[in-house]
């Protein structure tokens, strides 16, 4: 099999995973939606349920004092029909943008895991010490440059045109498990709106946190692998500069490395900057080790 029929399966296959995260996606963002207003519904159904201990005329018709209303009074149904669509309205908000950024840097990241198994492929094989197939690994190893500098541009792209979603997204992974934490750890208000609002979002905001918060460890899941394919293939590089036959496959490696090692801001999604700082520190850390 030649490596042009590997690169093309590769490819495709690649291209077919990336369609399953895709559909899959939309999945969950219907499950969240769905999830997260049913969840809200049965808050409602479990505080009714509480107040028919005391009030056992109170039902779905009964009003209840709500500030923002205008009239301040607003019966349990009502609020059910109002409350659920900007619930559903929040859910997509925070999930498809989210998910539709981590496709697409899950997209890049195969394509520059392609070019890590090119690369490794040249290193590992006789390619670079047969000083007779110099021209043909020289063309090649510019077809590999140009495709990860492609690469690198999207990301750029990314990192200028979406920072903003990227720093919501960011201090959202921050926000959300720490409200969690916090409604779980608080005491029961005395104020009795504050007590009224608790009881009736109780199971919408567990399972929205919960399934944003496993929604963001994929994600930044998927935003560090990326990174690290496309860094991986400087220790290819590394090696082919090392040890390849002819002077002109050795400074073609070294310049291809180089150039990548002068742009690390095009190597992770960042937010035009938010983030690098972690990728930054990571690397420091691995050196001090």
């Amino acid at each position: 099999m030649t490596t042009t029929t590997q690169r093309q399966i590769f490819v495709r296959f690649d291209s077919d995973l990336v369609r399953l995260f895709h559909f899959l996606s939309w999945l969950w963002v219907l499950a969240v939606t769905i999830g997260s207003v049913y969840c809200f519904y049965e808050g409602v159904k479990l505080m009714l349920a509480e107040i028919q201990k005391v009030f056992p005329e109170v039902g779905w018709d009964s009003e209840q004092a709500v500030v923002i209303v205008p009239g301040g009074r607003i019966n349990y149904l009502t609020m059910l029909y109002i409350y659920s669509p900007a619930i559903a309205f929040a859910t997509i908000c925070w999930t498809a943008p989210s998910l539709l950024l981590a496709g697409i840097v899950l997209a890049i990241g195969y394509g520059f895991r392609n070019i890590q198994q090119e690369l490794k492929g040249f290193s590992t094989r006789s390619l670079i010490k047969s000083a007779h197939l110099r021209q043909q690994v020289c063309h090649r190893m510019a077809r590999i440059q140009t495709d990860h500098r492609t690469l690198r541009g999207c990301v750029t792209t990314l990192n200028h045109t979406v920072s903003f979603v990227v720093i919501l997204l960011t201090l959202g992974d921050l926000v959300m498990p720490v409200s969690l934490i916090s409604r779980v750890l608080q005491d029961e208000p005395n104020d009795p709106n504050a007590k009224f609002t608790n009881e009736l979002m109780k199971y919408g905001v567990f399972f929205f946190t919960v399934c944003l918060t496993v929604q963001s460890v994929m994600r930044i899941g998927i935003f560090v692998w990326m990174h690290e394919k496309a860094i991986a293939v400087k220790v290819h590089l590394h090696h082919i500069g090392l040890h390849g036959a002819d002077d002109a496959v050795r400074e073609a490696a070294r310049n291809f490395e180089q150039e990548i090692a002068e742009h690390p801001e095009e190597l992770a999604v960042s937010g035009n900057g938010f983030t690098a700082c972690f990728f930054r520190l990571n690397q420091t850390l691995c050196r001090e080790r």
